[in-house]
């Protein structure tokens, strides 16, 4: 329990850094280029992007500790 906990926080922790991420880049290039709304219209696909890779990643991450939690149950029934 306390390991999908943990899984679930580090999932939503790098998903919160994606769209962060995608949103700074998006204000500074903004800043650089002088004009608000090109950095407003990056930062939205950054904060996209962000989203859909944090998501992806999370899902990659749930499956795999998924497989490990059915293999550990195949391991214990195959000892008994």
């Amino acid at each position: 329990m306390a390991r999908s906990y943990s899984l679930q926080l580090t999932a939503a922790m790098l998903l919160c850094s994606a769209i962060l991420g995608g949103a700074a880049a998006g204000e500074i290039i903004g800043a650089t280029v002088d004009d608000p709304g090109v950095g407003a219209a990056i930062g939205a696909l950054g904060l996209t992007a962000g989203a859909l890779i944090g998501d992806y990643i999370q899902g990659q991450e749930q499956r795999q500790y998924h497989a490990n939690q059915q293999q550990i149950q195949r391991s214990r029934e195959a000892e008994y």
